[in-house]
């Protein structure tokens, strides 16, 4: 099934090597969708793709027992006043609806068409190559060069460009290609196409794969940032069960880090950011009441996948502003520098806990804190941001 989706999506040539394609896609986190079976095993086949040409990319795939060790519940902190009462108000499952302008993201593919075609002189997808390779057969060979195939000369490489049209007994359906690839009317993609520059569009004939490629990856980047815009969260009355959320004994990697007022006995890190980040909140003793590095099993529902939040931090009465904290750690906060799904989801969880807030301000009992959500690098940050 993974070599059905990267031949389907030109990300495999006929030798089932990895195309340039497929590593432009990584960069620009615009890979197309996974098959739904698949989704929830996304990240171990990037994994396992990756390990073609970077070994060091399949590290922590497999656990060896000997460097893991287990991690009990620290049952004091988890059942901490501070800490339940910060779960009671991050603990709500939620819908999302989403509304969007057809005519607006119809005006607004069109111009992320035309902007990328602008940024690359107007060579809106790469022309199709071909590599010539000559030799000559030597008039003498040994058996040993036979056995080892090296009966040939050196031989002398070029690349050539098709800059002709491509005629071919395959026949493309654009539109439905696109419809299909977009999740749009068949209606809103001619649209689309007439919209565009003749001078684009006419390249379609030149390389119609990279073209309904490239034209697909605009128009969803276009609707994801609507879909963002137009997204409003509704709250429910279903929670997460407490032991199902925070289980004991899982396994970890035994370089965890040893704590003392996380709801577990250890802290698994994923970078040094986190793990410095877990030191600062453990030597907070001042400030910080109990913290949790966030479970995969609980998750928000957004327009890109669900999205799992790094910590959830209850500082001490009287200490700061906001008491109750959610936080994503990284590297750098600046936007440019997240990938756009991060980014997307970074904004979606924005909305959630804004809807969060809104209902529990409807309840005497948990209107006196908000949960405060933000992006951060450091706990000095995150002290700002509290007060």
């Amino acid at each position: 099934m993974i070599v059905h989706y990267l031949i389907k999506n030109d990300y495999i040539d006929f030798d089932k090597h990895i195309t340039d394609s497929y590593h432009e896609a990584i960069n620009n986190d615009s890979l197309a969708p996974l098959p739904e079976v698949l989704e929830p095993y996304s990240d171990q086949i990037i994994k396992l793709i990756g390990g073609i040409f970077d070994p060091k990319a399949l590290e922590g795939m497999t656990e060896n027992d000997n460097k893991t060790t287990h991690n009990p519940i620290n049952e004091n902190n988890l059942k901490k006043k501070e800490f339940l009462e910060l779960w009671n108000r991050i603990n709500r499952k939620a819908v999302f609806e989403i509304q969007i302008d057809s005519v607006k993201l119809i005006s607004q593919s069109i111009a992320a068409i035309e902007a990328a075609a602008k940024k690359r002189n107007n060579n809106f997808v790469e022309t199709l190559s071909y590599k010539l390779a000559e030799s000559t057969q030597r008039d003498t060979i040994s058996h040993e060069e036979l056995i080892d195939k090296q009966s040939f000369s050196n031989p002398t490489t070029s690349t050539e460009s098709a800059n002709t049209s491509i005629r071919s007994q395959v026949k493309y359906d654009l539109i439905g290609s696109l419809s299909e690839q977009t999740d749009l009317t068949r209606r809103s993609i001619v649209a689309i196409l007439k919209g565009i520059n003749n001078a684009i569009f006419t390249q379609f004939k030149n390389n119609p794969e990279a073209f309904i490629r490239e034209v697909a990856r605009l128009i969803n980047e276009a609707r994801i940032r609507m879909v963002i815009q137009g997204l409003t969260y509704y709250t429910t009355d279903q929670t997460y069960p407490l032991n199902e959320v925070f289980v004991s004994n899982q396994k970890i990697p035994s370089d965890s880090l040893k704590v003392d007022r996380h709801v577990f006995d250890y802290v698994a890190t994923d970078s040094s950011i986190e793990k410095r980040f877990a030191q600062e909140l453990e030597g907070a003793v001042d400030d910080v009441a109990v913290y949790a590095k966030l479970p995969d099993r609980f998750k928000i529902p957004t327009p890109v996948g669900d999205y799992n939040p790094d910590w959830a931090i209850a500082f001490n009465e009287g200490k700061v502003r906001h008491i109750y904290f959610v936080a994503e750690t990284k590297g750098s906060m600046i936007d440019a520098d997240l990938r756009e799904k991060e980014k997307y989801r970074i904004e979606s969880a924005k909305r959630f806990f804004y809807a969060l807030n809104s209902k529990a301000s409807e309840s005497s009992s948990l209107e006196d804190q908000a949960v405060k959500y933000d992006v951060i690098d450091s706990f000095d940050e995150l002290l700002k941001l509290v007060g």
